[in-house]
């Protein structure tokens, strides 16, 4: 009889650990309030050839003592996690694009805020050593499929329109390459 009580805990820690993966690769999710979060990449070509965009990925958040008595993470929602890019080249480079994630408290966190709300994005950040700052405030048009409103990474500050795109930063090169 252990021996069955066994394998029906291993069996259900597998199902549980398979269908927390199967979340975890949702291309979308929802945040706690049961709001549907964007995922993708949106770019806008500007003027002097560089390219303005965000990057846009949700995963599961959960709370450090919200697990189940196998030790997996009980789902608590999903979190947005924001690259803000500009760069000159085709692909991104190293230092082309910075992240940010909703509901962050962390180290950081202090200097900025990172919200998405109602199909508003906004995220204040401000490195107090560095001098970087990245204001972002983006309104989300689900007909369209463009976010409209001010962009500023920097020393980039303009009211964009960035569009759904299909290339999306190579994994395997972490997001990053060499010219």
């Amino acid at each position: 009889m252990e021996l069955r009580k066994g394998r029906f805990g291993i069996l259900l820690s597998a199902l549980l650990a398979y269908s927390w993966v199967l979340l975890s690769q949702q291309s979308s999710g929802n945040d706690p309030r049961g709001e549907h979060l964007p995922v993708g990449v949106w770019e806008s070509k500007q003027p002097d050839g560089s390219i303005v965009g965000i990057d846009l990925a949700s995963f599961p958040a959960s709370l450090p003592d919200a697990v189940y008595p196998e030790g997996i993470p009980k789902p608590q929602g999903f979190r947005l996690q924001i690259g803000i890019f500009r760069r000159q080249h085709e692909r991104i480079a190293c230092g082309d694009e910075n992240y940010f994630v909703t509901g962050w408290t962390g180290t950081g966190s202090e200097n900025g805020s990172t919200v998405y709300a109602d199909g508003k994005l906004e995220v204040h950040y401000r490195d107090r050593v560095s001098g970087s700052e990245f204001n972002v405030e983006l309104v989300l048009d689900p007909l369209k499929d463009v976010w409209t409103g001010r962009f500023h990474r920097n020393g980039f500050d303009r009211q964009v329109t960035l569009h759904r795109t299909s290339n999306r930063p190579d994994p395997a090169q972490g997001g990053c390459y060499t010219t």
